[in-house]
């Protein structure tokens, strides 16, 4: 899939996996509408039961460049979502997870080294350290965990 020439919004169904990717402006938009940034949600069907898992990049927290996709995002729910810290720094960043893109529960992502106060002092989750995972809470057979990879050279 040539993930780059998607205009809007893309559906792929393969291998019991179904791959959405909708175009959502860069964090920094309008200043940053140059930079490509997608966000994908991803579902695995295996053995009756689905799990579902969303990858926001580096979105802008603008509800205007989500709520054409409602409809979309309404669909189905996403168990988790890799969403990133800034989102938790507003209300609107907040209602985009919790009522457009319909989240069940979402991990930061994308935090910088010195852990913002506002974030250290909030009950959401988010990723800080190498290798962190989180078990994502759905009962099936099969575990699923989200596992978060930082590279040294950009920490």
């Amino acid at each position: 899939m040539n993930w780059h020439l998607i205009k809007h919004q893309k559906t792929l169904e393969i291998a019991g996996l179904v791959i959405d990717a909708v175009r959502i402006p860069h964090a920094g938009w309008p200043g940053r509408s140059q930079i490509d940034n997608l966000v994908f949600r991803v579902t695995l069907k295996n053995q009756g039961a689905s799990v579902t898992v969303m990858h926001m990049g580096d979105a802008d927290p603008d509800e205007e460049h989500y709520l054409p996709y409602k409809d979309h995002w309404q669909k189905r729910i996403s168990d988790k979502a890799l969403s990133p810290y800034w989102f938790y720094s507003s209300a609107e960043g907040r209602n985009i997870l919790a009522d457009i893109l319909n989240v069940k529960k979402s991990i930061g992502i994308h935090v910088p080294i010195e852990i913002p106060n506002h974030l250290k002092s909030s009950s959401e989750d988010y990723f800080s350290k190498p290798g962190e995972m989180r078990n994502i809470d759905k009962p099936h057979k099969h575990r699923m965990y989200i596992y978060i990879l930082f590279y040294p050279e950009f920490r």
